[in-house]
């Protein structure tokens, strides 16, 4: 059986690394833009793009999930690795799918740090324009503490920019 969709496992790798060095390049791309400050549209553009590979990703974990199954393993890196040597054992070389998958493993590493590193750039970014709103605005900043006896107090930090009269 695994003569039949070794091929197919192949094809599934290489359209698999593509997506995942696109989303990677994404990730990039936003890091830049988050940096520069740039236009939201440029950053909801790469977001809706982002969503689309993450999709595209999705579908290429179940369809080489089904492959796996078909050999009674599961897609993990132990499951990846019997399935190679089961290839191997067919007499098939096992290299081309091998270093697809080794690349897809390590870059999605890097997608998975970057994206982090995204989400706090975004979320600093965030609070930043919250606290500017609010002080645009003359709404005060809530601070909550805890007090000596353990109960909870909220102090009101306001600092007024503009006022009206």
């Amino acid at each position: 059986m695994i003569e039949k969709t070794y091929p197919v496992a192949t094809k599934l790798a290489k359209n698999g690394l593509i997506h995942t060095q696109r989303l990677f390049q994404l990730l990039s791309e936003e890091s830049s833009l988050l940096r520069k400050s740039e236009t939201p549209e440029l950053l909801t553009g790469i977001a809706a793009e982002k969503q689309l590979l993450v999709a595209q990703l999705n579908q290429f974990t179940q369809q080489l999930s089904q492959i796996l199954n078909t050999e009674n393993l599961i897609l993990d890196q132990d499951g990846i690795k019997n399935y190679l040597e089961k290839a191997k054992n067919a007499g098939l070389k096992a290299t081309e799918l091998s270093q697809y998958w080794f690349e897809i493993t390590e870059l999605s590493k890097k997608c998975r740090d970057q994206n982090e590193r995204n989400g706090a750039s975004i979320d600093l970014l965030t609070r930043h324009t919250q606290r500017s709103l609010q002080i645009i605005k003359g709404s005060g900043q809530s601070i909550n503490t805890y007090g000596p006896d353990g109960t909870t107090s909220t102090e009101h930090n306001s600092q007024n920019l503009v006022s009206s009269v």
